[in-house]
């Protein structure tokens, strides 16, 4: 698997569990999780998973919680 897109459509049940694992993380604002999990999204899956996971999730995130993962970067 080349890239991340084909990655997530071929391990759909992976990729949910990553992105309900990571909005909790946000909505708990816990930031030692969000770091680790994104570290661990593009150091074990294909390049791009991590920033594919945050641009879909992002919608579903309140504005609150869009600002605290803004300061983290």
């Amino acid at each position: 698997m080349s890239n991340s897109r084909q990655f997530i459509e071929q391990n759909p049940t992976v990729a949910i569990t990553d992105a309900l694992a990571l909005w909790l993380a946000i909505k708990e604002r816990d930031e030692i999780p969000v770091r680790q999990l994104l570290r661990e999204f593009e150091s074990a899956y294909p390049v791009g998973y991590g920033k594919q996971m945050v641009v879909k999730m992002m919608p579903f995130l309140a504005v609150d919680d869009k600002e605290w993962l803004r300061e983290l970067y």
